[in-house]
């Protein structure tokens, strides 16, 4: 019974993102340039240490020294710009689910019978109430 609820949850929830499979390929692309630039940066720092700072040659290797490190500069810079767009384009898109979830929810009560759920709910509470009684 419950895997059968969480597969309804599941398919009104995707149900609700599919018109945004584009952005979520997106940003999903974007996750993973960002997941490779990280990978990368290690491996700058490795070669700098290892090629030129273990071997003593800081003074012949200090302009490419200069520029892995304006790479890893920019790395830096681009991964985290790539980071604010995911997030930032992730954020958009979980408002707009939120705003069609809360139109389809004010549509539903616009259209509800009040007055049925209103009888229902006191009969509810004069059962629980009478079968309280019953019990004294």
């Amino acid at each position: 019974m419950k895997l059968m609820m969480k597969n309804k949850t599941l398919k009104r929830t995707y149900n609700l993102a599919k018109p945004h499979k584009k952005t979520i390929a997106i940003v999903s692309i974007l996750s993973l340039l960002v997941a490779i630039i990280e990978m990368v940066r290690p491996y700058l720092v490795e070669i700098v240490i290892d090629q030129y700072l273990t071997k003593g040659m800081v003074q012949q290797g200090f302009l490419t020294i200069t520029m892995i490190g304006f790479i890893y500069l920019a790395l830096v810079i681009i991964s985290n710009a790539i980071d604010f767009i995911a997030i930032a384009t992730t954020n958009m898109m979980g408002e707009e689910i939120i705003y069609s979830l809360r139109n389809r929810l004010f549509r539903y009560t616009q259209n509800a019978n009040i007055p049925f759920h209103e009888f229902m709910y006191l009969l509810r509470i004069s059962i629980n109430y009478l079968s309280q009684l019953q019990g004294l």
